[in-house]
């Protein structure tokens, strides 16, 4: 899918009449002949030209879907962008963006599903891109994001991102069968090639031990998947994809790097999220 269109975004919605391509154009405006033509425009490609800023007529294409202004020199976006209340999909990769280059009114866009800021000058998350309630895809890659703002918990359970998160953590509750074999594994069980079936066998032998090594417990297709920040060299702070056997069982990652560099207290979100890599 190209990086342009939304996810939701049909093909019949673009045509060569209400799309306009004016990348590679070295503008540092929009051209006149465009502006009659603002109410019908629903693609508009400007990325790679020299744009330092969105020009005061933006805000006329307010049946605009898509627009990707990526590699320009913007150095901000002007409150104009609001009057797009069809806006989906908006790009402004490798720009020179920072945190006070974004309306502050910017999360009370209505329809924009994917945003794309990566290759800026963002220092933190912006709280605004935490008030869209139609976001479903972020790209932050590329930028100098340290802090992540308390409002991330303001998030609404039905935010698109929020329930593709969830879904992809969700945890299956292990079946009769998992659960059995759990119980073999955990208790040591003594069995042979005559009290099992051969594929009850193999089934018992691809068991999995959960990585807390405070726990006894084991896992077959069955398992909770949990993030960690894990302190790396005290440089970095490192996401690590670990693979649990209940969603009550946790564990402290150890340092990456010999040293005496200690992991951050779990309990402060703030310092866990602090160092942690975008992109």
């Amino acid at each position: 899918m190209a990086e342009g269109f939304s996810s939701s975004t049909s093909d019949g919605e673009f045509s060569s009449e209400n799309s306009s391509d004016l990348s590679y154009g070295s503008l540092t405006n929009l051209p006149e002949f465009l502006i009659p033509r603002a109410k019908e425009i629903r693609s508009l490609l400007l990325q790679n030209n020299s744009l330092t800023k969105l020009p005061d007529s933006f805000g006329l294409f307010i049946n605009l879907i898509s627009v990707d202004l990526s590699n320009n020199s913007l150095a901000s976006i002007c409150n104009d962008i609001l009057h797009l209340k069809s806006l989906r999909t908006l790009i402004v990769r490798n720009n020179g963006l920072k945190n006070s280059s974004i309306p502050k009114d910017f999360g009370m866009m209505p329809s924009l599903e994917t945003v794309n800021f990566s290759g800026n000058e963002l220092g933190e998350l912006p709280h605004q891109f935490t008030e869209l309630k139609k976001l479903k895809s972020l790209y932050l890659g590329g930028n100098k994001i340290n802090i992540i703002p308390s409002s991330v918990k303001n998030l609404r359970k039905n935010n698109p991102l929020v329930v593709k998160f969830v879904q992809d953590l969700v945890h299956d509750p292990p079946s009769l069968m998992e659960l059995a074999g759990r119980t073999i594994k955990i208790e040591r069980v003594r069995y042979t090639k005559y009290d099992l079936p051969e594929n009850l066998i193999q089934y018992l032998k691809s068991a999995q031990r959960c990585v807390n090594p405070k726990c006894k417990g084991v896992y077959f297709t069955s398992r909770v998947e949990s993030v960690k920040f894990v302190d790396f060299c005290g440089k970095y702070r490192l996401p690590l994809m670990q693979y649990l056997c209940s969603p009550s069982c946790s564990v402290t990652p150890v340092v990456s790097c010999q040293s005496d560099t200690e992991t951050d207290d779990e309990d402060s979100a703030k310092a866990m999220m602090r160092r942690v890599l975008l992109g």
